[in-house]
């Protein structure tokens, strides 16, 4: 399951990265939202429907479509999104979604897992690939920008209760060419380490 085939982040040059080096404070609620963004889990805006998401993953993985999963199908599956992953790796996620530990993943060990974890694929996203998803989901309006009112609820997701003047905030915090609206790259600068 591939959310990134059309991604709205262009490969960052080494100008435009000079030009958004965004340096926020030690503020409470910027940490609260570089938290959200650090630890999102993108399958909750992807699907809310555990069963279907595991459904689609499921269809994908299982190429020989015997109803289970093999080690050689997972890596495959996990290679074709661009991430390497070593047979050691792999190995580890049958030690984890293998109840039965018959060397080969069922639909229902992976979809009781993806229960236990709150959903699939969870570690294996970067945080430009988070940031891609965040902004697909909040620009609402489809400029490519976050405007006050999507900030808003930005805001809302990851602290709870947010006001105008948060949203506001946040973007004078966040926004390093001053246009009164957060790009992809000020977001992605913003929460860096």
């Amino acid at each position: 399951m591939n959310l990134f085939k059309a991604s709205v982040a262009p490969k960052a040059d080494k100008k435009l990265q000079s030009l958004f080096k965004a340096k926020p404070t030690d503020d409470v609620r910027f940490a609260a939202v570089k938290a959200y963004i650090q630890n999102f889990k993108p399958e909750t805006l992807a699907s809310n429907d555990l069963q279907a998401e595991v459904d689609e993953a499921y269809a994908v993985v299982d190429t020989n479509r015997d109803g289970f999963i093999t080690p050689a199908e997972l890596k495959a599956a996990i290679q074709a999104e661009g991430k390497p992953v070593t047979d050691e790796e792999i190995q580890f996620v049958f030690l984890l979604i293998d109840a039965n530990q018959d060397g080969k993943l069922s639909w229902n060990e992976c979809y009781n897992f993806a229960k236990s974890q709150g959903g699939l694929n969870v570690s294996l996203y970067t945080r430009s690939e988070k940031v891609n998803i965040i902004f697909q989901y909040y620009d609402t309006n489809k400029d490519g920008f976050l405007n006050k009112a999507e900030v808003k609820r930005l805001l809302v997701d990851s602290y709870g209760a947010a006001t105008d003047a948060d949203a506001q905030w946040f973007i004078a915090l966040v926004d390093s060419n001053w246009d009164g609206k957060i790009s992809w790259y000020e977001l992605y600068y913003a929460i860096q380490e």
